[in-house]
This record gives C-alpha cells, sequence and structure tokens, in this order.
C-alpha cells in the first residue's frame, strides 16, 4: 500500500498504509495508521479498518534552541522522555514556538 509523493494525503483524510510511509500524512494534515499484513488485506478486500478511538497526546516544546540543536535532537529527546514505546495506541499532535 506504498505510494510516492506525497502518499496521496489530503488535509483532513484519514489513511492506512502497511509501509513506513505512513508518517508523512501527518506533515499534510492528514491522519494515517500503520497497520500490518493481515489489516492490509482487509482493507484491499472492503475499503474499511475498524479501529478503536486513539487516546491524545501533545508534545509542547518552546523555546530557542541552543546553537547545534537540530529537530532530531527534540525529537530524541522526546523520546528519551516517553520512552520508545510511549505513543503507542496515541495520536500524537506536536506543538509549541
Amino acid at each position: 500500500m506504498h505510494s510516492g509523493g506525497r502518499c496521496g494525503c489530503l488535509f483532513g483524510r484519514s489513511f492506512a498504509f502497511g509501509c513506513g510511509f505512513t508518517f508523512r500524512c501527518g506533515s499534510f494534515g492528514a491522519l494515517a495508521f500503520g497497520i500490518g499484513t493481515t489489516e492490509v488485506g482487509h482493507v484491499l478486500a472492503s475499503q474499511c479498518l475498524l479501529q478503536r478511538k486513539p487516546k491524545s497526546m501533545r508534545v509542547t516544546v518552546d523555546g530557542e534552541t541552543a546553537a547545534g540543536i537540530s529537530a532530531k535532537d527534540i525529537i530524541l529527546a522526546i523520546i528519551a522522555e516517553i520512552g520508545v514505546d510511549g505513543g503507542t495506541g496515541c495520536v500524537i499532535e506536536y506543538a509549541g514556538s
């Protein structure tokens, strides 16, 4: 279920992907779910996928970054705080200045 370019993502829509490109939809204001091969088969056959409503998590980052600090450093600090599985089952909204 991989597609190139913008992954077909549109603002306000929901998508299900069975690949590592799920994360790209968030940058287009869409909601995407990463799913396994069984779920991919179900989506292809029925065009629907039952999901439970996910929990919400907001991550707020404010302030100026020091010289040499990149976005990668910030996300690694967030992962260090919540853990590698801290966002499992959640929709994560990133906010801040």
